[in-house]
């Protein structure tokens, strides 16, 4: 019987479905900031969603 150690195994794992942490902060890309883009049509999105997040928790 093949006996693999736990930490082994959950590392295996997260590597599998893509939930590891090393590859995560590795591979990720970093989005700008939507509140600070040079796009106004984006700039406006991101502020109107901003503020509907800010009424939806005062409420």
């Amino acid at each position: 019987m093949l006996q693999i150690s736990i930490t082994d195994l959950l590392s295996a794992l997260e590597r599998h479905n893509g939930m590891a942490l090393e590859t995560v902060a590795v591979d990720a890309p970093i989005a700008p900031d939507p509140l600070n883009s040079d796009d106004p049509k984006i700039r406006e999105a991101a502020q109107a969603l901003a503020a509907a997040a800010c009424v939806s928790q005062v409420a």
